[in-house]
């Protein structure tokens, strides 16, 4: 847990197509991906941008995905991870993935192995990175879009994964929101290398709830997140996704509630202990570079954990800490 992140430097100057064309290491993380790999990397391959390697870490896979990757591989744009460790989950692996790429590239991007990219995903990616870094240089940056949701055939669900979700990510782009809900999805995420060198140098944390999370989390902690309001990437719904979209509804979270009531609280509670961990873990790793209100921000939240019920309500609400919709909110405070 407590690899250390080296960076390449290149001895040779940026030349005009660098610049402009940047080098893009996708990081793919896969596990028994049956018969959605082909059409993502096929995706990907159809991609107007075109300068792209492909890195992906297969977890062990048990249907023959392995031996599919070999046949990709001849491809010299894909290139396959040997993992650390296996069978940690998709949040690890992922991480994994990215300490295993080399660090020569500009930019990177992660790609989940069920998904489909729509033709123009990194190159408008890339762009909206180059005008980022150019409004705020030599800092960690990230971009993240919307998704269309669509079933396992691609069927359309949703033509916003933000408003199918309540979501207003361009509003929560900071630390405080992100502390307690994520709303930058990974497959659609693209970062620069400082971001990538920032989140690597302390090592991979012992508490994440997930890998894009723990991202955004750096990301909004040392630098800065812009928002995509397009969708790009077709966000395929089915039984074996590690996460996955529900449209919010506040009827339907109040009926679900009703149904199962005691679930709904252990889930409520364990998601928000995990937070609090991964906050733990944020000031483990990368507290000695935070602004002091950072820090104080994350200290508190995380101490949470140790207090008792009636005083985590009202350090939250001394924080200001919400969610991005009235009954996640209501349910946060009254089962924290």
């Amino acid at each position: 847990m407590g690899r250390s992140f080296a960076l390449v430097q290149r001895d040779e100057p940026k030349t005009m197509n660098d610049r402009h064309f940047p080098k893009v290491y996708i990081v793919m993380a896969t596990r028994n991906a049956g018969t959605f790999l082909e059409p993502q990397i096929t995706s990907i391959k159809e991609q107007t941008y075109s300068n792209w390697t492909l890195w992906i870490r297969d977890d062990a896979s048990k249907d023959g995905t392995a031996d599919r990757l070999k046949e990709w591989a001849l491809d010299d744009r894909i290139q396959i991870i040997s993992p650390h460790h296996q069978g940690e989950g998709a949040a690890h692996a992922f991480l994994d993935a990215l300490f295993s790429v080399p660090k020569d590239a500009d930019y990177f991007a992660f790609c989940d192995q069920d998904d489909v990219w729509l033709p123009s995903k990194l190159e408008h990616s890339v762009k909206e990175l180059q005008n980022l870094e150019a409004s705020h240089p030599e800092i960690p940056c990230l971009v993240h879009s919307d998704l269309r949701v669509v079933d396992r055939s691609l069927n359309p669900i949703a033509a916003s994964f933000f408003k199918y979700q309540g979501l207003s990510p361009a509003k929560r782009n900071n630390l405080k929101d992100l502390l307690i809900q994520n709303h930058v999805t990974g497959c659609t995420a693209v970062f620069n290398r400082k971001l990538a060198e920032q989140t690597l140098v302390g090592g991979l944390p012992t508490s994440v709830c997930m890998h894009d999370w723990w991202v955004a989390l750096i990301a909004a902690a040392s630098g800065k997140i812009g928002t995509i309001r397009t969708p790009l990437v077709l966000y395929r719904q089915h039984e074996g996704n590690d996460t996955g979209a529900r449209q919010y509804s506040l009827l339907q979270e109040i009926y679900s509630f009703s149904r199962r009531p005691k679930l709904k609280i252990h889930k409520v509670a364990k998601s928000l202990d995990d937070t609090r961990r991964q906050a733990e873990s944020l000031l483990e790793l990368h507290g000695d570079y935070l602004s002091y209100l950072n820090y104080n921000l994350v200290k508190r939240y995380s101490e949470g954990r140790y207090r008792s019920p009636l005083n985590r309500r009202i350090e939250m609400m001394s924080l200001g800490i919400t969610k991005s919709n009235i009954s996640k909110t209501i349910a946060m405070y009254l089962f924290p």
